[in-house]
């Protein structure tokens, strides 16, 4: 510890030097200050941990001193000395922070009790601060990744769980949704993470925000088993229609324990589904699955599998507008948009299959690769919806020179799902309806690799975006893209980029 003593009275000095001396603590004294304009000068390029100075010296007294202090130099500690008991001085002195107050003469251990408190008291801080800067990290860390990773990661999960206080398995919680009908920037995240921290009645709310997905969720905390907030559920509704950007928001029902944070995720991402069917709304509480309607008659159905048969595109897409047509019109829900969906998806995965097999001269399994949390909810209004369904449509009716489209859809669903084992082969059977071969030709000529090699490059770049923006360790982030074998992990990270996770790292932390 750095004292500086500020005393005009010589003896008065050396009697504070000795006995901080004889303290047990490792002390140095860097100034013997005979006015408090010497001790300030001496402040205004060097560093103190502790100031120790009287009440009244030429220049600059001690509360001028104490006040200068709390000014320009704030992680620097204040004892006054004085040989004055009068309350007034301590109670001045309170106004600049200072919390210890000696009367002259200087009792040895009121001194060694205040340095100790005072040491203990920095500590603390010191202590505080790196939890601060810790959690801050975290925070950033965890806008890298999203609730699915979190889930699947033990130790991510730790992390969130610690960021909300670890409240996820004593209090219920609710969770709330926000996505824009276009990506986010920073600050516009920022700006909703702060609308969302004071628009509710109950201050118990953590929010984050993840760059993959772009979305922005919140988590809010309550004790009760009822904790919806009528004045958060307001707001929303009132204010959201209003921002500068197009907001949709979900929201999901009331858990209790954090093995239930996937469902309500899943509960959010079905309620905000609900933005294809109605574009006017802006909050979505989830619903549970309602009776679905058939949007999709037998006779529209049989018609598209004829025209896809046949080859005939235009026959298929008068089908299909008029499909989106009856979901604009009607009063449909969005479970059963999702079902009409699929109806579209089996009768093209029959006719193409039922083609398949015949030109094979063997059976061909089926069965669909279209989620209603991950794949529907990707789509951000019923126009991108539509341009999918059409082009899936066209790529499977139509022409090979017709089908390059179809391989930016097929990077996009890596970017999404580049954790999990895919393959190209079953991607082309049971997503996108097309020859294997031809769509691993295809791919290979439009992204210059094989799809094989794409995978593993698109999984280490990302891995070396969480390098170098995030604190995760690198089993954590070898188990994030997709490798349980973190020393796998390392060896193909070296075969592609000549340096190991660590070396990378290091490297990045140096520029």
């Amino acid at each position: 510890m750095k004292v500086i003593i500020a005393e005009d009275e010589y003896y008065a000095k050396k009697m504070l030097v000795k006995l901080l001396t004889n303290i047990d603590m490792d002390i140095t004294v860097c100034l013997e200050a005979e006015t408090g304009k010497q001790a300030a000068d001496y402040l205004a390029d060097k560093d103190a941990d502790l100031v120790i100075t009287d009440i009244r010296m030429p220049e600059m007294d001690g509360l001028s001193l104490a006040n200068y202090v709390e000014e320009h130099c704030p992680a620097t500690d204040v004892v006054i000395v004085s040989g004055y008991s009068d309350f007034n001085y301590a109670r001045e002195a309170m106004k600049y922070g200072v919390r210890y107050y000696l009367t002259k003469p200087v009792k040895p251990e009121e001194l060694e009790k205040a340095i100790w408190d005072i040491t203990k008291a920095r500590e603390e801080k010191r202590r505080l601060l790196e939890k601060q800067v810790d959690r801050r990290l975290l925070q950033e860390s965890l806008q890298y990744v999203n609730i699915s990773g979190i889930l699947a990661n033990r130790a991510l999960m730790d992390s969130f769980r610690d960021l909300c206080g670890g409240q996820l398995k004593e209090r219920s919680y609710q969770m709330i949704l926000l996505q824009g009908k276009q990506r986010l920037s920073r600050e516009e995240a920022k700006k909703l993470a702060e609308f969302l921290e004071s628009a509710s009645d109950h201050a118990n709310i953590q929010v984050f925000y993840f760059q993959q997905p772009d979305e922005v969720i919140a988590m809010k905390f309550d004790g009760q088993d009822e904790l919806w907030d009528q004045k958060l559920y307001h707001r929303l509704k009132q204010e959201l229609p209003q921002r500068e950007i197009e907001i949709t928001c979900g929201i999901s029902r009331i858990y209790k324990g954090e093995e239930l944070l996937g469902d309500a995720y899943r509960d959010c991402v079905y309620a905000i589904n609900g933005r294809l069917l109605d574009e006017k709304t802006r909050v979505f509480e989830y619903e549970p699955e309602l009776s679905m309607e058939q949007i999709l008659t037998q006779q529209e159905e049989l018609l598209v599998y004829e025209s896809m048969m046949k080859g005939s595109y235009q026959q298929a897409e008068t089908a299909l507008r008029q499909f989106f047509k009856k979901c604009r019109s009607g009063s449909w829900n969005v479970y059963s948009l999702y079902s009409g969906i699929m109806q579209i998806f089996s009768v093209i995965s029959r006719a193409y299959c039922n083609r398949e097999a015949s030109s094979e001269s063997e059976e061909v399994n089926r069965y669909l690769l279209f989620s209603f949390k991950s794949d529907l909810y990707q789509f951000r209004t019923m126009e991108e919806l539509e341009r999918y369904m059409f082009k899936i449509l066209e790529n499977t009716c139509g022409s090979q020179e017709e089908k390059g489209s179809i391989i930016e859809e097929i990077k996009n669903y890596v970017s999404l799902n580049f954790r999990y084992e895919i393959s190209l082969n079953e991607l082309a059977a049971h997503k996108y309806f097309m020859n294997s071969s031809y769509l691993s030709r295809l791919f290979k000529s439009e992204t210059g690799m094989n799809f094989s090699k794409y995978l593993i490059t698109y999984r280490m770049e990302r891995a070396k975006e969480l390098l170098k923006n995030t604190v995760f360790k690198i089993s954590e982030i070898a188990d994030y893209v997709g490798y349980n074998d973190t020393s796998y992990f390392i060896h193909t990270f070296k075969r592609l980029y000549q340096m190991t996770p660590e070396q990378y790292r290091a490297q990045e932390e140096k520029r």
